[in-house]
């Protein structure tokens, strides 16, 4: 979280950031670190060491291996996981998301998983402004599902949407 800090103050001491609206993002290990920063700085949470927070994370193929944190406080969550991901489980996406779901007040209901080239589940009941949603696709530990490139993908726009709604 240290180095988290540190960019982020790196980037707001030089630049005009509307810090209500920080968003975290990332692949795998990438995935894994969003979750924790969204974990621990998320918008409006307390902290004894940093002055910004995170507004939502939008990640694809996760594990929780940065850390143990478990969210106390909402943020907008996304993810991307894969039926056959052979690096990080999609079961334990799954999980995760419902972390988030809980923490959120979303009602909780298992996302299908998808059985063609993907779903996306958006969670019903959750704390207006707080969103879950959850893309199941078929495929491996990718973070451009259905192609594996970012051209022919359709995650990139599914997360664009996500995050333009704040």
């Amino acid at each position: 979280m240290e180095l988290m800090d540190a960019v982020v103050k790196q980037v707001t001491d030089n630049f005009c950031v509307d810090t209500d609206h920080i968003y975290a993002t990332g692949w795998s290990y990438g995935a894994s670190m969003s979750y924790e920063v969204g974990c621990q700085r998320p918008l409006g949470g307390p902290t004894t060491t940093a002055t910004w927070g995170v507004r939502g994370i939008a990640i694809y193929a996760v594990a929780q291996m940065s850390g143990s944190c478990k969210p106390s406080i909402p943020i907008g969550y996304y993810l991307s996981q894969g039926t056959n991901d052979t690096v990080l489980n999609y079961d334990g996406g799954v999980n995760l998301t419902k972390n988030y779901a809980t923490t959120n007040g979303c009602t909780w209901a298992t996302p299908p998983k998808a059985s063609g080239s993907h779903i996306c589940t958006n969670l019903t009941g959750c704390k207006t402004g707080y969103p879950v949603e959850f893309c199941s696709f078929v495929g491996d530990h990718t973070a451009y599902p259905d192609s594996g490139n970012v051209s022919s993908s359709w995650g990139p726009a599914e997360v664009w949407t996500f995050l333009s709604q704040f």
